[in-house]
């Protein structure tokens, strides 16, 4: 410990042993610790080294959720591209059974409207996983990210 003590004076008779301004220090150094210092040193270590195990694992956690969002998304993007060429087939699917419907050669035109209306519910659902997958990412990583999806 470091104590200071500043004393001014005034006196009324002039002398040569008499300071007018006095500053003293005093630093006491213990030359051994007591127990009980040892014991506090010990437990604030232990719980800043679990504050720190925590944190760490956290951090870990986190990264592993990244790395998973990440392959989600690049999943997403490929179902998305899948969705688009299921939607291009069962467009034509559906051009040509219309035409065989007018044609009075066949009647599975509900068919193919009902198939076209799955195709477009996946992709709408394949969008929104997207979407969810992109927020959470710019949630986690705190940064705005630019998806570049114009879809």
């Amino acid at each position: 410990t470091l104590d200071a003590k500043l004393e001014v004076s005034e006196y009324s008779r002039e002398s040569s042993s008499n300071d007018d301004w006095r500053a003293q220090l005093d630093l006491t150094i213990p030359l051994f610790e007591h127990q009980g210092i040892q014991a506090d040193v010990a437990k604030a270590r232990s719980v800043m080294l679990k504050q720190r195990s925590m944190l760490l694992d956290e951090q870990a956690r986190t990264r592993q959720r990244v790395l998973e969002l990440w392959q989600n998304i690049r999943l997403l993007k490929t179902r998305r591209e899948q969705m688009q060429l299921a939607l291009n087939y069962r467009e034509l699917s559906l051009d040509r059974n219309r035409a065989l419907y007018e044609m009075e050669v066949a009647t599975n035109l509900g068919d193919a409207m009902t198939a076209i209306s799955e195709v477009r519910y996946q992709q709408a659902k394949t969008d929104f996983e997207l979407a969810l997958a992109w927020m959470e990412l710019q949630l986690l990583t705190e940064n705005k990210i630019e998806t570049g999806d114009t879809q």
